[in-house]
């Protein structure tokens, strides 16, 4: 499995930098690796340049457009083999495209299995059986060649597997866990053709070159996780292309039940391909972005950043904890706020003026005393953020102001001028609010701002603005 990807001087990647993957353990998520970001940040190129330097060939063509010259390229990539340690990198010391292979790569051979995002394939296949190796090394050579590539191998390679019995019945229900209303797979010849069929809700047989993209994405993916063996490394360059959801959620569930005994690592733009529970822990999140002088930064927090914020363990606050908040980790900027009333009423007067959104993580944090460690956690992520604490909180405001007086670059605390986002009434024996205010905030109970704190809040919403510019 690999233990370390090293890459600088390619693309948006400048000063070499390094990246420690997760490996598995026996526990489910151990080998679980996420890689997150914008688009064009540099992730695709990060995971192509680890498909090319594991490849069969004895070289590599890294283009001019590619290369950050005078520098020369860095690649190299460490993998533990059983008991040992292996290493493969590029000989830089040459002139031009062409960079020859070190290291005992042929160690590795058959070790990798790469989905890219792009899978598109045709139904028809060959009754000579496919080895998975062979169809790795055809697939790379034919895509390489072809910009507009068709898959012309995979369903070979699935008819080889529908050979054994027990391979078939794996593949199906790998694809059943992810997608239970598939019924059936399998191979036939119509009109003197060999292809593989597809039976689905619809009960009815078809190609699967005319299925949904979803189902064809799906089965790329599927039969690279059933064809690997336990101590090797499934790379996934977006999983989520044109599934549903929910079988999103599903396909991350049976990576992880791989990553018990496999390295999996997954680029992503889909929050439901994060896991708290599992970065919290062995599992590891890598975030790529693009700073201000247009080049590549990997950021990796520790599994002590993710256990600051408490959210796995605080099974009473899960909503602020969901999909909607782990889409986080895709952006750069991000407004912190208490709680889900502070969200509510922050975008609700926004939308009321007009105004463009501010990007708000989720429902807020879970209380002024959790800003403080997603401040935190967004430093260690690259992610530019600004947070407002109530009035009432001002002790937590002021400890924020000094733990981040270093950092005001990318973390700044903000004060609300009033105790509560909202209005607080006094309540019956019953518990029940009544209609009599005890304490003033900066919106009424309905929504509407006060007339006289308008102008005031309007001033702090263009503050924060204008500091995550």
């Amino acid at each position: 499995m690999i233990t370390s990807i090293s890459i600088g001087y390619i693309k948006s990647f400048a000063k070499p930098q390094s990246i420690e993957l997760a490996r598995p353990n026996g526990e489910r998520g151990s080998g679980y690796n996420v890689i997150v970001g914008q688009n064009n940040t540099g992730k695709s190129t990060l995971i192509t340049m680890t498909r090319l330097l594991l490849s069969n060939d004895d070289r590599i063509t890294i283009g001019q457009e590619a290369r950050r010259e005078p520098q020369k390229p860095v690649l190299e990539i460490t993998w533990q083999n059983e008991t040992t340690e292996e290493q493969v990198w590029i000989n830089n010391n040459v002139e031009g495209a062409i960079f020859q292979k070190s290291g005992n790569r042929h160690k590795l051979r058959g070790k990798t299995r790469f989905v890219p995002s792009r899978r598109p394939f045709g139904s028809d296949y060959n009754v000579s059986p496919l080895r998975v190796s062979e169809y790795e090394a055809n697939e790379l050579s034919a895509r390489l060649s072809n910009p507009a590539y068709f898959d012309g191998y995979l369903a070979t390679s699935i008819a080889t597997l529908f050979g054994e019995e027990s391979s078939k019945a794996a593949f199906l229900k790998a694809l059943a866990a992810v997608d239970p209303s598939t019924a059936k797979f399998s191979t036939d010849n119509i009109g003197g053709r060999n292809v593989l069929l597809y039976t689905g809700p619809s009960k009815l047989p078809h190609v699967v070159s005319d299925t949904g993209d979803g189902i064809t994405n799906l089965v790329r993916i599927i039969y690279s996780l059933v064809t690997s063996e336990p101590g090797s490394c499934i790379i996934i360059d977006e999983p989520e292309l044109s599934l549903h959801p929910q079988l999103q959620r599903n396909l991350f569930k049976v990576l992880l039940d791989y990553s018990q005994d496999r390295q999996v690592v997954c680029v992503t733009h889909s929050p439901h391909f994060v896991g708290w529970r599992e970065i919290s822990g062995p599992a590891k999140l890598f975030r790529v972005s693009i700073d201000e002088a247009g080049e590549s930064r990997i950021a990796s927090p520790t599994s002590s950043s993710f256990n600051a914020v408490n959210a796995h363990s605080d099974v009473m606050s899960r909503k602020y904890y969901d999909s909607v908040c782990k889409e986080l980790f895709f952006a750069d900027r991000a407004v912190l706020l208490e709680g889900s009333e502070d969200v509510h009423y922050i975008e609700n007067f926004l939308e009321a003026t007009n105004q463009a959104p501010l990007p708000i993580m989720g429902y807020g944090c879970g209380g002024a005393s959790v800003i403080r460690p997603w401040m935190r956690l967004c430093v260690d992520l690259g992610i530019k953020c600004a947070a407002i604490f109530d009035g009432d909180r001002k002790s937590e405001y002021e400890a924020a102001v000094n733990e981040f007086a270093a950092k005001s670059d990318c973390a700044q605390p903000f004060l609300l001028f009033k105790d509560d986002i909202r209005d607080k009434y006094e309540r019956a024996p019953s518990g029940a609010e009544t209609s009599t205010i005890a304490k003033e905030g900066v919106f009424r109970r309905d929504g509407a701002i006060h007339l006289t704190r308008r102008d005031e809040f309007q001033t702090l919403v263009e503050q924060v603005r204008a500091y995550l510019i």
